[in-house]
């Protein structure tokens, strides 16, 4: 471990002999501790080490003090074998002593490898004539050729306003109106979200008190850096601060405005008619502030500098420019910079300093830092300028015009200016570039440099690559620019254009040549991918030859690949490196970066529309040609009917926003189904299959909820219960008549809808629903509330109510979540049986299934936690199912959770989101089914529609992102069975578990293989009892009641019935209109040569 160490700490025995030069400080030695001394206790006091030997040694010196190098150093920031947060710095109170005795007698040490002297340095500038207001430097290096590579008549700004160039320095003016719109706001400490870190109040700029939280937001070690960071303060031993504003007034030599002339070089706002324009345009600035406010000398400055470059680097500069130096050479400072380069991307520029000397120059001498010297409007050395073979590039740096104090400008002159210049060309080049690589980057500002040594020929070699030309740097013509514009993936043995999960992918790639690059000929290229659900089986192919300008694709040669079954959906990362030959001899190799997108989408989807799409989706043949549709209405004030391949059908138009989803059923009796819902323009509207309006019904406010529909009076027709937001409950008829005693006003504001159902068996339906006041109601088909009602939770009710027979009673509860953060279940009393607190609010609407067909019914529901919850009814309590709850995330899980036997194993998958818009598929032991979750991009708040829509034996889910309706194609049979796959339980919207389809006739759900009559559901009942037939094809069908005598007492169908699955129900009433009496009948279903009866009891 010493030899290594030595390696890289190289020139000690040189630097022993500088001690007494004034590019070290004279009072401090830097060491660094050995591995196994715990650097944690050495950081317990700032007057001791703790390790006794070094300090009885050092107190023979008198006082010290001893602080880490970089205190915000961790494990990343290492070099090889050597971790940068094991240096510190031992300072003395005295300076009249020998620092070489001690830096040997501290190397004799065995818990100290290595003990150097602490570099001393000073701000490279030189300010020259205050009135010289013309920018040379920026026509010398070709910045406005360069500017126009940027399509700026089609509003292309030239820059990038995410690339950052750190100016670490002596502070900056940042509020200087030339420097301010091109500032640096750190986002990630953007604790209010609006956008920006800094504000205009009351005419000036501050720090947005918004994000002034104390908290460090960005992880990166520093509270509220909103902007930059000061890292020495006011005077030495004052603590850091997050405003790298320079003082107000300037020291003697200026040295206080030396960062503000160097930021406006770099950035200064450029294009808006005030002041001077900079070489990045619209490049970002980092003031890092590492001089003290009250230094007594302003041209030099303590250790503060090394750990704004750290910071530089952690905060995410892409560029860090040091306009400052000295002749000192540390090894610790060595490592840093390459540290920075190694671990963190970022390119350090540091000015050659100002000596005309070639000796050695640091920081910029240093290899992982990009020397800058300076030149003057001949394009000569500047006289002042350093030079030497340790030089990487020259760049203007006299009479250089800048942003200085107070609002004004002037011309100064140094490597200090020609340091920014390249900083900020680097920034521009990256711009165009942001795909490349530091390196690259690099090599493209050395490549494009003009040869200016004919002019300075008493240097030969000693001004690195030559001068800044940022024109050639970006627009090199030697070689040609290939990137990816675009691809298409043929998946083997499917037509679809769509690469899923499982498949085999054919991959053609459009290569193009950028303008103003060499032609591109001999092109190969091979891919590859760490990605591990790809097998490359064909990775090479040959392409055509490319001109400036052109593309080019592999139409024959392809590539070829095969996706796991099992992936989750995703953009998979190709890499493509690529050979050719450009203009003469130039060889160009390069690799470019490319996705290949492997999805479920369906064809045709997602559909993106211009407004947030508001209702849950719906999937249902609405017009009985057996093609199944996809509706949904949206703030645009549309609702929507599209085809299974995305296209739009036919549009209806409201006057506001549809936030109701709609119901669905044959209102008016003529054996068609219509489409029921509201608007925030306060109609309710009835919409025939085509679009055209059969009733349209004002109430006194917006209707957000969605409707409800039953046979509320038992005559056959469906009756439309809705709620509105302005605190009343509407049941009419389709004819747009009221019913009974409806309206009726409520004490609170209503989002949720409504449920339906006969909650205490007395032959007579209610209607249950929440308010904002806190309140669960019910109401009788009369309008009168039960007594135990309405029962008052601790919060708001934003849930849909679910109605369902857990007791085993044959009554219904009533199961709802609360603001006030509990699950409830509730008796056909308004008593409470049970409740379930999950930490946070429920807005989630439960649903309730039997998800394993065991005969137990779960129930399950989100919260604003982000887990989703199943839990099942015992003995009075509920129950996690095992392996529940679920994190789905981080954000609320507000849509309701929808459940389908998605791969045919018998068991119902949960289908849900949060609201950040992963979409999950669970397994009934809480697992996630293979590939999801799905990714949709977006916001979901709303519930699902699962369905076979393009009848090719699997299903698909509709899901809302925001604006964006997508349809997920899962890959595997789905299983037949009734299943809550809808919003609200069904097309009727009443959340009930045993009204999931359309009364017969109206809709297929699927085509079974046999004949056969379900049970009837539930059994007994009163007064209405429900029954499935399967039919695998088309056949003159029989429905008949009988009583136990064989008297036919009722008949419910006599006609042709299409193959499918179909639901009925018998109201209990005879063929006469009157009721039946308690007791026990016979069902009989002929449908051609099969028959098949069932008995079924009716209670009273």
């Amino acid at each position: 471990m010493k030899k290594s160490i030595f390696i890289i700490f190289g020139l000690f025995s040189f630097l022993c002999s500088q001690v007494k030069l004034p590019q070290f400080q004279n009072n401090s030695i830097r060491v660094y501790f050995d591995e196994s001394i715990d650097i944690n206790e050495v950081n317990k006091s700032k007057s001791k080490s703790g390790i006794k030997d070094v300090d009885d040694f050092l107190h023979t010196f008198g006082d010290f003090k001893i602080t880490q190098w970089l205190p915000k150093a961790s494990e990343k920031d290492k070099v090889d074998d050597v971790l940068l947060n094991r240096f510190y710095d031992i300072k003395f109170e005295k300076d009249s002593f020998d620092l070489e005795i001690i830096k040997n007698g501290l190397e004799a040490k065995s818990s100290i490898k290595v003990a150097e002297y602490i570099p001393r340095h000073i701000f490279e500038y030189k300010p020259n004539d205050p009135f010289l207001r013309n920018q040379w430097h920026l026509k010398n290096i070709k910045a406005e050729e360069a500017w126009s590579l940027w399509n700026t008549g089609s509003g292309e700004v030239p820059g990038d306003c995410t690339i950052v160039v750190s100016i670490v320095d002596s502070g900056c003016q940042w509020d200087h109106p030339d420097l301010v719109d091109n500032l640096w706001n750190n986002l990630k400490e953007d604790a209010d979200g609006d956008g920006h870190t800094i504000e205009l109040i009351n005419g000036k700029w501050e720090l947005d008190p918004g994000d002034l939280n104390d908290i460090d937001d960005d992880g990166n070690g520093y509270i509220d850096d909103l902007i930059g960071w000061d890292i020495s303060g006011t005077t030495s031993g004052n603590d850091p601060d997050n405003n790298p504003m320079a003082p107000p007034e300037p020291g003697s030599t200026n040295g206080n405005v030396h960062g503000t002339h160097v930021a406006g070089i770099v950035a200064a706002s450029t294009d808006n008619g005030l002041g001077i324009s900079s070489i990045g345009f619209s490049i970002k600035h980092m003031p890092v502030k590492v001089q003290y406010d009250e230094n007594p000398s302003d041209s030099t400055f303590e250790g503060g500098g090394s750990q704004g470059v750290l910071y530089s680097a952690k905060a995410g500069a892409n560029i860090i420019n040091l306009s400052w130096g000295s002749g000192g050479r540390s090894s610790s400072e060595q490592a840093l910079y390459k540290n920075i380069r190694e671990n963190y991307g970022s390119i350090v520029v540091a000015a050659a300093g100002n000596s005309n000397s070639d000796e050695f120059h640091y920081p910029s001498a240093y290899s992982s830092v990009i020397a800058v010297a300076s030149s003057n409007s001949n394009d000569k050395k500047s006289g002042f300028s350093n030079y030497g073979k340790w030089v990487d590039i020259i760049a203007p740096g006299s009479g250089i015009l800048s942003t200085v104090y107070n609002e004004n400008y002037e011309s100064w002159s140094g490597t200090s200016m020609a340091s920014p210049l390249v900083a900020g060309a680097l920034g521009l080049i990256w711009s165009y570039y942001p795909n490349e690589s530091a390196e690259r980057i690099e090599q493209m500002l050395f490549k494009g440099a003009d040869d200016i040594y004919e002019k300075n020929q008493n240097y030969n070699g000693e001004l690195g690559s030559g001068r800044l030309n940022v024109f050639r740097s970006i627009a090199s013509g030697t070689l040609p620019q290939l990137k990816v514009a675009s691809y298409s993936v043929q998946a083997e043995d499917d037509d679809d254009e769509i690469l899923n999960p499982g498949e085999v992918g054919f991959l053609r790639v459009v290569l193009e040549n950028e303008d103003d690059w060499a032609d591109a000929s001999d092109i190969y290229a091979k891919i590859s991918t760490d990605h591990w659900a790809v097998t490359l089986l064909d990775s090479e192919a040959v392409f055509p030859n490319i001109k400036s300008g052109n593309s080019g694709v592999n139409v024959v040669d392809r590539f070829k690949f095969q996706i796991d079954e099992n992936m989750i959906p995703e953009q998979i990362p190709f890499y493509m490196t690529i050979s050719a030959s450009g203009s003469g001899t130039a060889k160009y190799f390069e690799t470019i970066n490319f996705f290949v997108k492997v999805t479920l989408d369906q064809i045709g989807f997602p559909v993106s529309f211009e407004k947030p799409i508001r209702t849950s989706p719906t999937i249902i043949d609405i017009d009985g040609d057996k093609e199944k549709e996809l509706i949904f209405g949206s703030d645009d004030k549309n609702l929507y009917v599209l085809d299974s391949r995305g296209k739009i059908k036919w549009i209806f138009e409201a006057g506001r926003n549809i936030r109701s989803t709609p119901a669905f059923g044959d209102v008016d009796g003529n054996d068609s189904i219509d489409l029921v819902f509201g608007s925030m323009d306060n109609f309710l509207y009835i919409l025939d299959n085509k679009g055209s309006i059969i009733t349209s019904y004002e109430s006194d406010g917006m209707i957000i909820s969605s409707p409800s529909l039953s046979d509320l009076d038992y005559d056959g027709d469906l009756e439309i219960i809705f709620p509105i937001f302005e605190k009343k409950l509407y049941v009419i008829h389709h004819d747009g008549t009221d019913f009974g005693n409806f309206p009726i006003p409520l004490e609170g504001s209503l989002f949720s809808g409504t449920a339906i159902g006969d909650i205490d068996r007395d032959g007579g339906l209610d209607i249950v629903l929440g308010t904002w006041e806190n309140k669960i109601y019910v109401f009788t088909v009369d309008g009168a509330i039960p007594s135990g009602f309405p029962f008052e939770t601790g919060g708001k009710i934003s849930t849909d109510p679910a109605l369902a027979d857990l007791t085993g009673d044959g009554k219904l509860e009533i199961i709802f979540g609360s603001d006030d953060e509990n699950l409830y279940i509730i008796d056909w009393k308004g008593k409470l049986i049970s409740n379930y607190y999950v930490g946070d609010k429920i807005q989630s609407s439960p649903i309730i299934d039997d998800l394993d067909n065991n005969g137990e019914l779960e129930i399950i529901f989100g919260a604003n936690n982000g887990n989703l919850y199943a839990v099942n009814f015992r003995e009075g309590a509920l129950i996690d199912l095992s392996g529940w709850p679920i994190a789905l995330g981080s954000t609320p899980i507000k849509g309701s959770p929808v459940s389908f036997d998605l791969n045919n194993n018998g068991i119902a998958e949960v289908i849900a989101s949060a609201s950040e818009g992963l979409l999950f598929a669970v397994e009934f032991d809480g697992s996630i089914a293979p590939n999801f979750p799905v990714n949709n991009f977006g916001s979901n708040e709303l519930s699902f529609s699962v369905d076979d829509i393009d009848g090719d034996g699997d299903a698909e889910i509709a899901t809302v992102s925001s604006t964006k309706l997508a349809l997920i194609d899962v890959k595997t049979q789905y299983g037949l069975g009734q299943y809550w796959f809808m919003y609200r339980g069904g097309y009727y919207r009443t959340g009930m578990m045993d009204k999931m389809m359309l009364p017969i006739g109206k809709e297929i759900i699927n085509i079974p293989e046999d004949f056969s009559v379900s049970n009837n559901f539930p059994n007994p009942f009163n007064p209405r009892t429900s029954f499935r037939i399967s039919l695998p094809s088309s056949e003159y069908v029989n429905i008949n009641i009988y009583d136990l005598t064989g008297k036919l007492i009722s008949t419910l169908y006599e006609k042709e019935m299409v193959g499918g699955v179909h639901l009925l129900d018998w109201n209990g009433k005879l063929a006469t209109g009157n009721i039946a009496p308690a007791g026990v009948y016979l069902l009989s279903v002929k449908a051609g040569k099969n028959h098949s009866v069932r008995k079924i009891t009716l209670l009273k």
